[in-house]
């Protein structure tokens, strides 16, 4: 997973939190919470400038729920400081965070219009602010997968209110959003070696997802193309020496064709002797037949969310040229 690298409050203290175009929601872990779950990896936060509501909130994902006090305090990111930022102080989880899961929170970067709870969002505080013009962010995610705990991408970097010309290679192709709540665009071909996984279908593309997520049967049929070794709870761990060898990835977004080896989609996960590759496909756990586009096809392309605009851009990625100002997005 990435991360990028906060201050928030009065001193300011450092927070790894993940940018995620999946989910409106915004938290950070609370120091004063004694739910087990939280309390043997929580960082004490004291702020003279928090912020306590009156206001309780309870989020579920995919696979955890959180429940928490809303708060606002001052935020600082990509060199950008704002007052009154809006977040969850959360003091319960269930179940817990991985050990190895490198970040102390979550910011969601949607517009939820059915809720009013997160609003505005980070882009649109930071605009109100005069901080950008432009409201979008551009995310880079490069370097070399982690190879301590679970796999996070290196040298990466967001960009808010631009788009740098020096993070990609031809023009970036946009494509409108659904009339949807989260990020979701019309895909035009998904192929990994000769199976065709979908044409024509809607797509989520999501920041704060592990993986390539899709419908039970073809996932199984693109591990039936690799050599595995293992399944868990967590994936699919296939054989490393044979990563090179395994078909690539295709994907067609707006005639603009972004061709991807599947060495570039296996997460390597080393703890000390052991050297483990898990593959960046997961099925969904329900029955639903769509797909999310998540890390391990963002980490080889620049992508560009514009809500305002309604439309992500997607451009062939840049990993040479040093970074301007931004957050930086890595372990």
């Amino acid at each position: 997973m990435h991360v990028a690298t906060v201050q928030v409050g009065t001193p300011p203290q450092k927070f790894y939190v993940v940018l995620d175009t999946g989910s409106p929601q915004r938290w950070l872990l609370s120091a004063s919470s004694n739910d087990p779950n939280i309390k043997s990896r929580k960082r004490k936060y004291k702020s003279k400038t928090r912020k306590p509501t009156e206001t309780t909130v309870s989020v579920t994902y995919m696979s955890m729920k959180i429940f928490g006090q809303l708060v606002e305090d001052k935020l600082t990111i990509a060199g950008y400081t704002m007052d009154n930022f809006k977040f969850l102080e959360v003091t319960e989880m269930s179940p817990a965070l991985e050990k190895d899961e490198k970040f102390d929170g979550v910011f969601g970067l949607v517009l939820d219009m059915t809720s009013l709870v997160f609003h505005p969002t980070l882009l649109g505080l930071m605009q109100q602010w005069g901080l950008i013009e432009e409201y979008s962010v551009s995310f880079r995610f490069c370097g070399k997968q982690s190879t301590t705990g679970a796999t996070i991408f290196e040298r990466g970097d967001a960009v808010f209110g631009d788009v740098p010309n020096e993070y990609h290679y031809g023009h970036v192709v946009y494509l409108a959003t659904t009339p949807s709540r989260l990020p979701t665009v019309s895909v035009t071909l998904i192929r990994f070696g000769d199976l065709v996984l979908c044409r024509d279908c809607h797509v989520l593309i999501d920041t704060g997802s592990y993986y390539i997520i899709g419908p039970k049967d073809l996932i199984k049929k693109i591990h039936l193309q690799m050599t595995f070794r293992d399944v868990t709870e967590r994936g699919v761990y296939v054989e490393c020496r044979h990563i090179y060898t395994y078909p690539e990835l295709e994907v067609i977004l707006g005639g603009t064709t972004f061709r991807i080896p599947a060495a570039k989609l296996i997460m390597e996960v080393v703890r000390g002797r052991d050297r483990k590759c898990l593959s960046g496909f997961m099925q969904k756990p329900t029955s639903e037949h769509s797909w999310i586009l998540g890390m391990p096809f963002l980490h080889n392309v620049l992508t560009v969310f514009q809500p305002m605009y309604q439309r992500i851009g997607f451009a062939k990625v840049n990993c040479d040229s040093p970074p301007i100002q931004s957050t930086s997005v890595n372990s």
